[in-house]
Protein backbone atom coordinates (compact mmCIF):
# COMPACT_ATOMS: atom_id res chain seq x y z
CA UNK A 1 0.00 0.00 0.00
CA UNK A 2 3.09 2.20 0.04
CA UNK A 3 4.09 2.18 3.82
CA UNK A 4 7.54 3.77 4.25
CA UNK A 5 7.88 4.01 7.68
CA UNK A 6 5.94 2.13 10.94
CA UNK A 7 6.38 3.97 14.10
CA UNK A 8 6.07 1.32 17.10
CA UNK A 9 6.34 2.20 21.10
CA UNK A 10 9.10 0.04 22.87
CA UNK A 11 10.24 1.44 26.40
CA UNK A 12 13.32 -0.89 26.24
CA UNK A 13 14.29 0.20 22.94
CA UNK A 14 14.23 -2.94 21.90
CA UNK A 15 11.81 -4.48 18.81
CA UNK A 16 11.69 -8.10 18.17
CA UNK A 17 9.90 -9.03 15.50
CA UNK A 18 9.75 -12.86 14.23
CA UNK A 19 11.51 -13.51 10.66
CA UNK A 20 8.90 -15.15 8.72
CA UNK A 21 6.14 -12.74 9.95
CA UNK A 22 7.69 -9.52 8.74
CA UNK A 23 8.66 -11.61 5.03
CA UNK A 24 9.99 -8.95 2.63
CA UNK A 25 8.81 -5.87 4.09
CA UNK A 26 11.66 -5.01 6.54
CA UNK A 27 13.89 -4.47 3.67
CA UNK A 28 11.50 -1.46 2.32
CA UNK A 29 9.49 -0.25 5.15
CA UNK A 30 11.98 1.84 8.23
CA UNK A 31 11.34 1.20 11.42
CA UNK A 32 11.22 4.16 14.08
CA UNK A 33 11.24 3.26 17.86
CA UNK A 34 9.72 5.45 20.38
CA UNK A 35 10.47 5.62 24.18
CA UNK A 36 6.46 6.24 24.74
CA UNK A 37 3.15 7.06 23.31
CA UNK A 38 3.04 10.56 24.58
CA UNK A 39 6.68 11.21 22.56
CA UNK A 40 5.64 9.13 19.99
CA UNK A 41 2.82 11.29 19.24
CA UNK A 42 3.84 14.42 19.74
CA UNK A 43 6.57 13.74 17.34
CA UNK A 44 3.70 12.61 14.20
CA UNK A 45 2.05 15.62 15.11
CA UNK A 46 5.02 17.97 14.93
CA UNK A 47 5.55 17.11 11.73
CA UNK A 48 1.87 17.21 10.55
CA UNK A 49 0.56 14.09 10.96
CA UNK A 50 -3.36 13.74 11.54
CA UNK A 51 -3.60 10.68 14.43
CA UNK A 52 -5.76 8.01 13.93
CA UNK A 53 -6.95 5.64 16.62
CA UNK A 54 -8.53 2.59 15.92
CA UNK A 55 -10.66 2.02 18.91
CA UNK A 56 -14.08 0.61 19.60
CA UNK A 57 -15.93 3.65 21.18
CA UNK A 58 -18.95 5.42 20.66
CA UNK A 59 -17.37 8.69 19.47
CA UNK A 60 -15.31 6.18 16.66
CA UNK A 61 -16.01 7.05 13.42
CA UNK A 62 -15.96 4.07 10.68
CA UNK A 63 -13.17 3.69 9.36
CA UNK A 64 -14.25 4.31 5.87
CA UNK A 65 -15.11 8.33 6.89
CA UNK A 66 -11.59 9.10 7.52
CA UNK A 67 -9.73 11.24 4.65
CA UNK A 68 -6.23 9.19 4.12
CA UNK A 69 -5.48 11.66 1.59
CA UNK A 70 -3.34 13.91 3.92
CA UNK A 71 -0.32 12.72 6.13
CA UNK A 72 -2.17 10.21 8.30
CA UNK A 73 -0.73 7.75 11.07
CA UNK A 74 -2.97 4.50 11.84
CA UNK A 75 -2.34 3.74 16.01
CA UNK A 76 -3.23 0.19 16.73
CA UNK A 77 -2.90 -1.61 19.99
CA UNK A 78 -2.15 -5.08 21.03
CA UNK A 79 -5.25 -7.26 20.35
CA UNK A 80 -5.25 -8.36 24.01
CA UNK A 81 -4.65 -4.93 25.55
CA UNK A 82 -5.70 -2.44 22.75
CA UNK A 83 -4.56 0.82 22.70
CA UNK A 84 -2.49 2.82 25.71
CA UNK A 85 -4.91 5.25 26.71
CA UNK A 86 -2.70 8.12 26.21
CA UNK A 87 -2.85 6.89 22.28
CA UNK A 88 -6.78 7.35 22.42
CA UNK A 89 -6.53 10.97 24.54
CA UNK A 90 -3.79 11.76 21.67
CA UNK A 91 -5.54 11.11 19.09
CA UNK A 92 -6.84 13.50 16.23
CA UNK A 93 -10.22 10.91 15.23
CA UNK A 94 -11.20 7.45 16.50
CA UNK A 95 -11.90 4.94 13.73
CA UNK A 96 -13.67 1.16 14.04
CA UNK A 97 -14.20 -1.67 11.56
CA UNK A 98 -18.26 -1.95 11.85
CA UNK A 99 -19.16 -5.29 12.90
CA UNK A 100 -22.12 -7.67 12.49
CA UNK A 101 -22.67 -10.45 14.82
CA UNK A 102 -21.09 -11.79 18.10
CA UNK A 103 -17.78 -11.17 17.57
CA UNK A 104 -16.23 -7.42 18.81
CA UNK A 105 -13.46 -7.20 17.19
CA UNK A 106 -10.77 -8.72 14.41
CA UNK A 107 -6.95 -9.68 14.43
CA UNK A 108 -4.87 -6.47 14.58
CA UNK A 109 -3.36 -7.39 11.79
CA UNK A 110 -6.44 -7.99 10.10
CA UNK A 111 -8.17 -4.63 11.20
CA UNK A 112 -4.61 -2.98 9.75
CA UNK A 113 -4.86 -4.56 6.39
CA UNK A 114 -8.79 -3.41 6.19
CA UNK A 115 -7.32 0.24 7.65
CA UNK A 116 -4.86 0.60 4.92
CA UNK A 117 -6.55 -0.60 2.09
CA UNK A 118 -8.96 1.78 2.38
CA UNK A 119 -6.56 4.15 2.49
CA UNK A 120 -4.75 3.02 -0.68
CA UNK A 121 -8.51 2.97 -2.23
CA UNK A 122 -8.29 6.65 -1.51
CA UNK A 123 -4.75 7.53 -2.19
CA UNK A 124 -5.05 5.95 -5.35
CA UNK A 125 -8.00 7.65 -6.29
CA UNK A 126 -6.56 11.12 -5.60
CA UNK A 127 -3.52 10.40 -7.77
CA UNK A 128 -0.89 10.08 -4.77
CA UNK A 129 0.97 7.37 -6.24
CA UNK A 130 1.73 9.25 -9.00
CA UNK A 131 4.90 10.36 -8.19
CA UNK A 132 6.76 10.29 -5.03
CA UNK A 133 6.32 12.73 -2.30
CA UNK A 134 9.15 12.23 0.13
CA UNK A 135 11.56 15.36 0.35
CA UNK A 136 15.14 14.48 -1.80
CA UNK A 137 16.86 13.91 0.89
CA UNK A 138 14.82 11.28 2.70
CA UNK A 139 13.80 9.89 -1.21
CA UNK A 140 17.65 9.24 -1.75
CA UNK A 141 18.99 7.84 1.41
CA UNK A 142 15.78 5.25 1.24
CA UNK A 143 16.60 4.54 -2.40
CA UNK A 144 20.69 4.02 -1.35
CA UNK A 145 19.42 1.53 1.18
CA UNK A 146 16.81 -0.27 -0.79
CA UNK A 147 20.31 -0.75 -3.28
CA UNK A 148 23.01 -1.07 -1.40
CA UNK A 149 22.00 -2.62 2.01
CA UNK A 150 24.94 -3.88 3.01
CA UNK A 151 27.08 -1.03 2.32
CA UNK A 152 24.76 1.21 3.79
CA UNK A 153 24.87 -0.63 7.02
CA UNK A 154 28.44 -0.54 7.16
CA UNK A 155 28.72 3.43 6.56
CA UNK A 156 26.14 3.94 9.45
CA UNK A 157 28.22 1.79 11.09
CA UNK A 158 31.24 3.85 10.60
CA UNK A 159 29.31 6.98 10.89
CA UNK A 160 30.09 8.22 7.64
CA UNK A 161 27.26 9.58 5.18
CA UNK A 162 26.01 7.86 1.68
CA UNK A 163 27.31 9.09 -1.56
CA UNK A 164 25.74 10.49 -3.69
CA UNK A 165 24.01 8.09 -6.81
CA UNK A 166 24.06 8.28 -10.26
CA UNK A 167 21.04 8.81 -12.87
CA UNK A 168 20.34 5.21 -13.04
CA UNK A 169 21.16 4.58 -9.04
CA UNK A 170 24.68 3.37 -9.76
CA UNK A 171 27.23 3.95 -7.40
CA UNK A 172 29.96 6.51 -9.09
CA UNK A 173 32.96 5.53 -6.63
CA UNK A 174 33.54 3.02 -3.69
CA UNK A 175 32.20 4.64 -0.34
CA UNK A 176 34.24 2.67 1.27
CA UNK A 177 37.39 2.59 -0.27
CA UNK A 178 40.32 3.62 2.43
CA UNK A 179 42.06 6.59 1.16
Amino acid sequence: VGIHRVHAVSPSGEFHHHRMATGGSRRWVRLELHADVAGAAQSLHAEGWQLVAAHADERAHSFRDIDYTQKTAIMLGSELIGLDPVAIHTADRLITVPMQGMVESLNVSVAAALILYEAQRQRAEAGLYDESRLDEDELNRTLFEWAYPRIAARLRQLGQPYPTLGESGELLENPLRIS
